[in-house]
């Protein structure tokens, strides 16, 4: 009775010791524009086991990007805040994209990114016609995601669509265009490309389309989650060893039936 308790004790040990750690940063992005200026807010929560090290808010709207002041630690329900202004130079009103990146390190110094896509309104809004949705994917090495758009509605609009990655990813051809028929959908495809990434680690993605119609401008955010997995050859060609063994089936039964 003794060792079976022993052992218990043992396997209950192993099991917290093996448990990772973790670190999630809950962040929260608000916006206002008040006489062609872009306010920005930051809140970013740590709601890990663990603290952030080298925290810090990176805002970009376009080309122009502002880096906010890094935080050394932050602990487990710590709160980072950050705040810029942008002056804005827009020729239409509508809807507009602005990307937020949270930069952090474990305490081993190993880098993360965690992305915001919030989207300000400049002097008036209207809604959309195009609508995206982005696929979610399992990603090893590289893997690709679908951007499905429909255009509900009754005039042809051409599209920009980009991908917004975290740093520990990359896309090949990142942006495209494409036309889109009145009350039709397309779908586009994005390749993405393993930079830095640990398996386990889960990440946000968008695409962000934009367009004119109308003298106004409008944008579609459309997220998405890349989990990253450890390669695994039987799972990534398993529809090629599935074929392999049917054709030896196969050339199996030819075989018996020629002897006979």
């Amino acid at each position: 009775m003794k060792r079976l308790a022993a052992i218990i004790l043992i396997s209950i040990f192993c099991a917290f010791s093996a448990s990772a750690s973790y670190i999630s940063l809950k962040t929260t992005v608000n916006t206002s524009v008040e006489k062609d200026v872009l306010k920005v807010r930051v809140t970013a929560v740590n709601k890990g086991d663990e603290g952030a090290h080298n925290v810090q808010a990176e805002m970009r709207l376009g080309k122009r990007v502002i880096l906010a002041p890094k935080r050394q630690e932050l602990g487990v329900d710590a709160a980072y805040r950050a705040a810029a202004e942008f002056d804005l130079k827009l020729k239409a009103p509508g809807q507009y994209p602005m990307v937020v990146i949270m930069h952090y390190t474990d305490a081993n110094q190993y880098s993360f990114s965690a992305l915001s896509v919030p989207i300000f309104i400049y002097k008036e809004e209207r809604v959309g016609d195009v609508f995206g949705q982005l696929s979610s994917a399992r990603i090893s090495e590289k893997g690709s995601i679908d951007l499905l758009l429909k255009n509900a509605g009754e005039q042809e609009v051409r599209v920009s669509s980009r991908l917004i990655l975290p740093r520990e990813l990359t896309a090949v051809r990142g942006a495209q265009e494409m036309l889109l028929a009145p009350r039709s959908k397309k779908k586009m495809r994005f390749e993405v490309e393993n930079f830095s990434a640990l398996a386990g680690s889960t990440y946000q993605a968008y695409a962000l389309t934009e367009y004119e119609k109308g003298g106004f401008h409008y944008c579609a955010v459309s997220p998405a989650t890349l989990s990253i997995v450890e390669k695994n050859f039987f799972r990534d060609y398993r529809f090629l060893i599935y074929g392999l063994i049917a054709a030896l089936i196969v050339a199996f039964i030819f075989l018996q039936f020629k002897k006979k």
